[in-house]
Formats: C-alpha cells, sequence, structure tokens
C-alpha cells in the first residue's frame, strides 16, 4: 500500500501519524512540499493525508505546490482513493471539491470540545483561524460550538478534519511559545494549553482507532490497483 504524506509546511509535521504508521509497519513518504518535491501523481497513491499550515489554501502565487495538491485530492477523491486532511489539508480537501473556504469569525487555538456524529464529545487540539463549508454531497461527521465544520466525509473515502488530531506533545509546546501567537475570546492562553495537556491522550487514542478504519478504505483502494 503507498501512502502519502503531503508536509505544507515546516512547522506543522506529521505527529502522531508516524508512530502510528510505524506501529502497523506501513510503508510511508513524507512528500514536503514546502521544501520543493514534487505533488506526487494520482496513480502513485493509495493513501493520500494532506497536513496542517499557516497558509490559506487558495495561496497558489506564494505557495504554488497548493494548486497540484488540490488537483491530486480531487483526483484521489474521483478514483476512489482514501483521502485525509488535517486542518489546512482538510480545508485544501473542501476546496478540491468545490466548497468554499474562509476567514472565520476569528482564531480558535487550543483544548476545545467537538461532538462526533455518534453524539460522543471529544476535546481536540484547534489551531487555526479559517474554516471550510462543506462540499456538495458531503456528510458532516464533526461539529463545534464555535467553528460549526470540524469534519465531514465525502464519497465514503474522504476525510477532513479541521482540527488536530496528530498533535504531539512536543508540537504543543511549540506551538504555545508561537512568537506570533493570536488572540481573541477562543484563544487559550499558552499556559493553559500546556496545563491541559492531558486532553492529549484520549484524542490520540481516539484518532489511532479513526486511522485503523482508514486503513481499511485505504487497503481496498490498493486492491482496486
Amino acid at each position: 500500500m503507498r501512502i502519502r504524506l503531503l508536509q505544507n509546511s515546516p512547522d506543522t509535521p506529521p505527529g502522531s501519524l508516524i508512530p502510528w504508521l510505524e506501529a502497523k509497519k506501513l510503508p510511508y513518504q513524507i512528500d514536503r512540499l514546502y521544501d520543493g518535491a514534487p505533488v506526487p501523481s494520482v496513480d502513485d497513491v493509495d493513501w493520500v493525508i494532506a497536513l496542517g499550515g499557516a497558509m490559506n489554501c487558495d495561496q497558489e502565487a506564494e505557495f504554488p505546490y497548493l494548486r497540484e495538491e488540490k488537483k491530486l485530492l480531487a483526483d484521489a477523491v474521483a478514483r476512489k482513493k482514501a483521502v485525509l486532511g488535517l486542518c489546512l489539508g482538510g480545508q485544501l480537501l473542501a476546496r478540491a471539491l468545490g466548497a468554499s473556504v474562509r476567514q472565520g469569525e476569528g482564531w480558535e487555538v487550543g483544548w476545545h470540545p467537538v461532538i462526533l456524529s455518534n453524539a460522543t464529545r471529544i476535546v481536540t487540539f484547534q489551531w487555526h483561524q479559517d474554516t471550510f463549508d462543506l462540499p456538495e454531497g458531503a456528510q458532516q461527521i464533526v461539529t463545534g460550538s464555535f467553528c460549526a465544520n470540524q469534519g465531514f466525509i465525502h464519497s465514503s473515502c474522504a476525510i477532513g478534519l479541521q482540527f488536530h488530531p496528530e498533535a504531539t506533545e512536543e508540537w504543543i509546546v511549540a506551538c504555545a511559545s508561537d512568537a506570533h501567537y493570536p488572540s481573541g475570546p477562543h484563544v487559550q492562553a499558552p499556559e493553559q494549553i500546556i496545563n491541559d495537556i492531558g486532553f492529549l491522550p484520549p484524542l490520540q487514542k481516539w484518532f489511532f482507532s479513526f486511522l485503523d478504519q482508514m486503513e481499511r478504505v485505504a487497503r481496498t483502494a490498493a486492491a482496486r490497483g
């Protein structure tokens, strides 16, 4: 199975995806698009995971690879290949499927609860200002009180999430010390983010179970060739 991680920024790494992939002994490749790596062909992937980044999904003049990345995501969905978008990656997936992505009413930063489609409540790590609309034909699978659209599924194979389930303690600490720390009513103080790090283990447990389910979709895509 061919798994490609599309890294859009050096400051937004794959995080806990790596220990999950390695524990499962799944082969993967990190495509560091920000560093000039080419966007892979849809023929060379079974599972595409688009990671986060500080840019807007339509900043193609400054980040030309975003155009090809969105095309890959759209082509992968059309070919029923597994697609996962995280934060910016979720916005890129929504945009690739024709939905609007825009600046929200403010920053959402820190530990914030969301509600899954089965009514389960989980506390997630958030770091975003933009938000996506649901693509046509998509089903909302996660919602939040401030940013309503926190997750969607499309064509049974593609999922976009607004939050950061891949967050690690190291990355969260780095975010809390960001020199350009956001402000606003839905932005937690850096010390609160660190104090609430206990929310991370249950978030990772949920994420790993979620990835187990997505792996089955990816294996189906790989079997089709």
